[in-house]
């Protein structure tokens, strides 16, 4: 409808100038070939917005890709999530970073102290293999004696 309008005030008023032009000579005949003109310009344009329509539809799923990767705000997330645990309370001591499921805390187990979510939401577990009791942690944690899990972390996993 918002084409259609501007169309045909556009024929009429062509079609009133040509008559007004060529006196002599039937406009019918002059303008015989305008509207398919116009219908063949009009149906280009469409195409070519198509286009560009997908090309930035497209694009823009690159960019969300990118985001993810890069682990900025607005992105997908991706599976880069990230934990970090520590020997002591308030994140001091050695530290180990966890990137996806470990069944077991090679190294670790049972010396934890404090973690720090860096990504994601995990589930830590008392025991091996996801085992005993566990609890889903989404923030970071200053001293696990809180929750009762101090000295106790022998695994860890992203939750989905």
């Amino acid at each position: 409808m918002l084409v259609t309008l501007p169309v045909a005030l556009y024929g009429v008023f062509r079609y009133r100038l040509v008559a007004e032009r060529f006196p002599d000579r039937n406009a019918d005949e002059l303008l015989r070939d305008r509207p398919l003109l116009l219908a063949i310009f009009l149906l280009a344009a469409n195409a070519f917005y198509v286009a560009a329509e997908f090309a930035l539809v497209k694009s823009r799923g690159f960019r969300i890709d990118a985001m993810a990767e890069e682990n900025r705000f607005g992105g997908r997330g991706g599976d880069r999530t990230r934990l970090i645990l520590y020997d002591q309370r308030d994140y001091r001591g050695r530290s180990i970073e966890v990137e996806g499921t470990s069944s077991v805390l090679a190294g670790f187990s049972n010396r934890s102290g404090s973690l720090k979510v860096i990504s994601g939401q995990w589930e830590v577990c008392e025991l091996p293999n996801f085992r005993g009791r566990c609890i889903v942690v989404t923030r970071d944690i200053p001293d696990l004696r809180r929750q009762g899990l101090s000295n106790q972390l022998s695994s860890a996993r992203p939750v989905r």
